[in-house]
């Protein structure tokens, strides 16, 4: 991947006779892309073909040369085929536990490295959360766009999908690990604790103590369903 794009220059832009948006909702670059061929074919043609097709023939031996280096660096250090679980070693987790600390703590990766590992050090929870609150005030400007200006009312596609990226992120690296054990919650419990239904079960310190459990659990795939259906939007 190049740093940068002579289709998305300033001089390419003034071909165009059009600023190219700095981002779009889901699907909106090839609606963008459909309008400007059917206005304006010729200008689209050498401000996002032309150029393109110039830059890969200049850029071909710098293309090879940094294939293979982000090659080696996915394969061999940053491993960006796989989910890290950081679950004890040495110890056995059942599967069910290997896919929830999976899907998180690559979430975590997500929020931490591919977000806010620009710099120094290259993991960096602060700089995540920072460009997450950064885009979860993002709105459509007073006119429809999306250049996120602020003079509009309506959030971007881009703050919702910040918003609940950082809603999954502050859950399980702050709310769930905090979470009391059920045992210490039911016996240091001043009254019957809400989501256990009736006064039988509060009294019965056990099945109080499995229904604690069982809320965990399902709170555990409540939000692992959260984080199924919005993975589509967690790209970098």
């Amino acid at each position: 991947m190049r740093c940068n794009y002579w289709s998305c220059s300033k001089f390419a832009d003034r071909v165009r006779g059009v600023k190219k948006p700095p981002s779009l909702e889901l699907g909106g670059w090839g609606r963008w892309e459909a309008n400007l061929k059917r206005e304006r074919p010729i200008r689209f043609w050498l401000s996002d073909v032309l150029l393109d097709k110039i830059q890969d023939f200049l850029y071909w031996p710098y293309d090879r040369y940094s294939n293979v280096r982000c090659y080696i660096r996915n394969r061999f250090v940053d491993k960006t085929h796989t989910l890290q679980t950081r679950l004890k070693k040495g110890q056995w987790h059942e599967f069910d536990w290997r896919l929830l600390h999976g899907c998180f703590e690559g979430l975590v990766d997500y929020v931490e490295v591919e977000i806010g590992g620009y710099g120094k050090p290259r993991r960096s929870r602060e700089r995540g959360l920072e460009h997450l609150e950064w885009e979860s005030n993002l709105k459509y400007d007073k006119d429809g766009g999306m250049g996120g200006d602020g003079s509009g009312e309506e959030p971007t596609p881009q703050a919702e999908s910040a918003i609940e990226t950082r809603e999954l992120y502050l859950w399980w690296k702050d709310v769930r690990p905090n979470r009391q054990d059920p045992w210490e919650l039911v016996e240091n419990a001043d009254e019957p604790i809400d989501f256990i239904s009736t006064a039988d079960s509060y009294k019965d310190k056990y099945g109080a103590m499995d229904a604690v459990t069982e809320s965990y659990r399902q709170e555990d795939e409540d939000m692992m369903i959260r984080l199924i259906k919005h993975r589509h939007y967690l790209w970098s």
